[in-house]
């Protein structure tokens, strides 16, 4: 009896070591993935001119390029506006859940692990 209750605390440990791994990976490396992307605006100057440069633009088809590209911008800005909050509620439910699962002392480092990951995460959302 004593064995089966090691390898069940084993296999909890490390499903949930794997869950964890995964919300991380999920959520937190495209943050550092996003926290070294330079500015929007520079995103969107680099663009415009890898696109006039390649497609040998007019004047007149660059400040419609340029005004597309700008337009493009701000709507992918409004899209992760609006699915942000969803993104975060899945997430929340996961952590839950994975919270649950866990003993007291388990629950504290879990929740001192996610703390850390909503730094990152506001830190990329800059």
């Amino acid at each position: 009896m004593r064995a089966w209750k090691s390898i069940l605390a084993v296999v909890l440990v490390f499903g949930a070591g794997a869950i964890f791994g995964g919300l991380a990976a999920v959520r937190v490396a495209p943050m550092w993935h996003l926290a070294r992307q330079p500015a929007r605006e520079t995103v969107v100057r680099r663009i415009n001119e890898r696109i006039d440069r390649d497609l040998s633009l007019t004047p007149e088809q660059r400040r419609q390029v340029e005004a597309i590209i700008a337009d493009n911008q701000r709507e992918l800005a409004e899209i992760r506006r609006d699915v942000a909050p969803r993104v975060r509620r899945t997430i929340s439910n996961s952590q839950e859940r994975i919270r649950a699962l866990l003993t007291p002392e388990q629950q504290r480092e879990f929740d001192r692990l996610i703390a850390r990951g909503w730094r990152s995460l506001e830190r990329a959302e800059r």
